[in-house]
Protein backbone atom coordinates (compact mmCIF):
# COMPACT_ATOMS: atom_id res chain seq x y z
CA UNK A 1 0.00 0.00 0.00
CA UNK A 2 1.24 3.58 -0.74
CA UNK A 3 2.58 5.43 2.27
CA UNK A 4 0.70 7.73 4.36
CA UNK A 5 1.61 11.45 4.51
CA UNK A 6 1.48 13.10 7.53
CA UNK A 7 -1.49 15.95 7.21
CA UNK A 8 -2.56 14.58 3.53
CA UNK A 9 -5.62 13.24 3.13
CA UNK A 10 -5.27 9.35 2.14
CA UNK A 11 -7.63 7.17 0.15
CA UNK A 12 -7.27 3.52 -1.02
CA UNK A 13 -9.13 0.96 -2.26
CA UNK A 14 -8.44 -2.24 -2.07
CA UNK A 15 -9.20 -5.09 -4.33
CA UNK A 16 -9.92 -8.81 -4.61
CA UNK A 17 -10.84 -11.40 -7.36
CA UNK A 18 -12.36 -14.69 -7.83
CA UNK A 19 -15.45 -14.45 -5.62
CA UNK A 20 -19.26 -14.23 -6.70
CA UNK A 21 -20.57 -11.03 -6.96
CA UNK A 22 -20.07 -7.95 -4.90
CA UNK A 23 -17.40 -7.85 -1.89
CA UNK A 24 -17.77 -6.78 1.70
CA UNK A 25 -14.58 -5.91 3.41
CA UNK A 26 -14.00 -6.02 7.64
CA UNK A 27 -11.18 -4.81 9.78
CA UNK A 28 -10.51 -8.44 11.41
CA UNK A 29 -6.86 -7.55 13.48
CA UNK A 30 -4.25 -4.92 14.20
CA UNK A 31 -4.80 -1.05 13.66
CA UNK A 32 -5.32 1.40 11.19
CA UNK A 33 -3.81 4.98 12.35
CA UNK A 34 -6.16 7.06 14.22
CA UNK A 35 -8.82 9.01 12.69
CA UNK A 36 -8.31 5.83 9.46
CA UNK A 37 -11.22 3.82 8.76
CA UNK A 38 -12.19 1.06 6.19
CA UNK A 39 -15.27 1.16 4.31
CA UNK A 40 -17.44 -2.04 3.68
CA UNK A 41 -16.75 -1.60 -0.09
CA UNK A 42 -13.02 -1.66 0.53
CA UNK A 43 -11.51 1.88 0.75
CA UNK A 44 -8.91 3.15 3.48
CA UNK A 45 -9.75 6.91 3.88
CA UNK A 46 -8.72 8.93 6.54
CA UNK A 47 -5.94 12.17 7.59
CA UNK A 48 -3.23 12.54 10.11
CA UNK A 49 -4.19 15.49 12.11
CA UNK A 50 -0.60 16.48 11.96
CA UNK A 51 2.15 16.99 9.06
CA UNK A 52 4.85 16.37 11.41
CA UNK A 53 3.68 12.74 12.72
CA UNK A 54 6.33 10.48 13.35
CA UNK A 55 6.85 7.23 11.27
CA UNK A 56 5.19 4.44 12.01
CA UNK A 57 3.97 1.37 10.60
CA UNK A 58 0.09 -0.10 11.13
CA UNK A 59 -0.05 -3.98 10.76
CA UNK A 60 -3.67 -4.71 10.20
CA UNK A 61 -5.68 -8.20 8.72
CA UNK A 62 -8.81 -7.42 6.57
CA UNK A 63 -11.12 -9.70 5.32
CA UNK A 64 -12.80 -9.87 2.58
CA UNK A 65 -16.68 -11.71 1.67
CA UNK A 66 -18.00 -12.52 -1.45
CA UNK A 67 -21.79 -12.28 -2.28
CA UNK A 68 -21.68 -16.66 -1.23
CA UNK A 69 -20.29 -15.69 2.13
CA UNK A 70 -17.26 -17.00 1.10
CA UNK A 71 -13.95 -15.43 2.60
CA UNK A 72 -10.34 -14.70 2.76
CA UNK A 73 -8.08 -12.69 5.05
CA UNK A 74 -5.09 -10.49 3.93
CA UNK A 75 -2.36 -9.09 6.31
CA UNK A 76 -1.17 -5.62 4.69
CA UNK A 77 0.76 -2.84 6.58
CA UNK A 78 0.71 0.54 5.83
CA UNK A 79 3.48 3.65 6.64
CA UNK A 80 2.43 7.00 8.15
CA UNK A 81 5.64 9.24 7.20
CA UNK A 82 6.10 12.64 7.59
CA UNK A 83 6.00 15.83 5.50
CA UNK A 84 8.16 17.64 8.07
CA UNK A 85 11.05 18.18 5.47
CA UNK A 86 8.84 21.67 4.25
CA UNK A 87 9.95 23.37 8.14
CA UNK A 88 8.34 26.09 7.74
CA UNK A 89 5.24 25.51 5.13
CA UNK A 90 6.29 27.40 2.77
CA UNK A 91 5.67 24.75 -0.28
CA UNK A 92 8.83 24.14 -1.02
CA UNK A 93 12.15 22.32 0.56
CA UNK A 94 14.86 24.93 0.54
CA UNK A 95 17.49 27.02 2.07
CA UNK A 96 14.53 28.81 4.09
CA UNK A 97 13.92 25.66 5.91
CA UNK A 98 17.50 25.21 7.03
CA UNK A 99 17.53 28.44 7.97
CA UNK A 100 14.52 28.06 10.22
CA UNK A 101 17.05 25.06 11.67
CA UNK A 102 19.72 26.74 12.17
CA UNK A 103 17.80 29.42 14.27
CA UNK A 104 16.85 26.27 16.76
CA UNK A 105 19.72 24.33 17.11
CA UNK A 106 20.56 22.32 19.88
CA UNK A 107 17.45 23.02 21.11
CA UNK A 108 15.65 19.73 22.99
CA UNK A 109 12.68 18.40 23.66
CA UNK A 110 10.39 20.51 26.28
CA UNK A 111 13.44 22.92 26.32
CA UNK A 112 12.30 26.68 25.40
CA UNK A 113 13.68 27.12 21.86
CA UNK A 114 12.03 23.76 20.86
CA UNK A 115 9.78 23.75 18.16
CA UNK A 116 8.62 20.24 17.10
CA UNK A 117 9.05 20.72 12.97
CA UNK A 118 12.11 21.55 13.23
CA UNK A 119 13.34 18.49 14.58
CA UNK A 120 12.62 16.91 11.01
CA UNK A 121 13.72 13.19 12.25
CA UNK A 122 11.66 13.16 15.54
CA UNK A 123 14.66 12.35 18.06
CA UNK A 124 14.06 15.11 20.46
CA UNK A 125 17.16 17.68 19.53
CA UNK A 126 17.54 19.90 16.44
CA UNK A 127 21.14 19.39 14.67
CA UNK A 128 22.43 18.38 12.27
CA UNK A 129 20.48 15.26 11.08
CA UNK A 130 17.76 17.43 10.55
CA UNK A 131 19.38 19.69 8.08
CA UNK A 132 20.64 16.45 6.09
CA UNK A 133 17.01 15.36 5.97
CA UNK A 134 16.24 18.61 4.40
CA UNK A 135 18.92 18.41 2.16
CA UNK A 136 17.95 14.88 1.13
CA UNK A 137 14.41 16.54 -0.04
CA UNK A 138 16.16 19.40 -1.81
CA UNK A 139 13.56 21.76 -3.98
CA UNK A 140 10.49 19.58 -3.55
CA UNK A 141 7.84 21.13 -3.66
CA UNK A 142 4.31 20.35 -1.74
Amino acid sequence: MPDITGGAPYSQTLSASGGIGSYTWTLVGGELPDGFNLSAGGVITGQTTDAYSNYHQYNFIVQVTDSNSNTTTESLSVVVDRLGWDVNDDGITNISDVVMIGLHWNATLGGPNYAANYDVDGNGVININDVVIVGLHWNKTW
